[in-house]
């Protein structure tokens, strides 16, 4: 599989690792990033050949290899370092809501209605789902990992999306 088109100059020693990290699962999503000193927005679209990153130009050399340190520890299933993303225009309940996310480990996952509880909201399951919809960090911040009661719930990229990353973390967590 050909190294996908990270978007950036120089990134050294990460180069070759990130040739075998994206051989060895076939997740098909492009994870697209704008950033420039933190992360600003994460876009999940299809991706013929598996996993794939890509970063925009201005993006800082170090979070370039903090997101490259991301992906490595992502797809062994160890913790993943925390990133630092530009919270912006995002409410304080969508961010107590993102924070709580956070917390839920790699092949675990939680309801809405927990989540809820968490950011004690214990009736607010479906402003947590919305809070989840809005969630402009998706993978990195796993929102992809809450789901309800009854079933996946809902994700921005798909529900294709969200089967594929649970299956794939339930797959390297066993």
């Amino acid at each position: 599989m050909p190294l996908p088109d990270f978007r950036c100059k120089s990134m050294g020693a990460h180069e070759l690792s990130m040739k075998k990290l994206f051989g060895i699962f076939d997740l098909p999503i492009l994870v697209s990033v704008r950033a420039q000193e933190q992360i600003q927005h994460v876009t999940l679209k299809e991706h013929p050949e598996g996993l794939a990153f890509e970063i925009n130009n201005e993006a800082s050399k170090k979070l370039v290899k903090e997101t490259l340190r991301f992906f490595e520890s992502y797809v062994v299933g160890k913790n993943v370092p925390l990133l630092s993303f530009e919270w912006g225009q995002i409410t304080p309940f969508t961010r107590s809501v993102l924070h709580q996310l956070e917390g839920v480990s790699f092949g675990k996952t939680e309801t809405y209605a927990q989540i809820a509880r968490k950011v004690g909201s214990p009736q607010g399951a479906r402003a947590v789902g919305g809070a989840c919809g809005r969630n402009p960090f998706p993978f990195f911040i796993p929102c992809h990992r809450i789901v309800g009661t009854q079933g996946l719930g809902g994700f921005s990229a798909g529900l294709i999306f969200k089967e594929k990353l649970l299956n794939f973390e339930k797959l390297i967590r066993t």
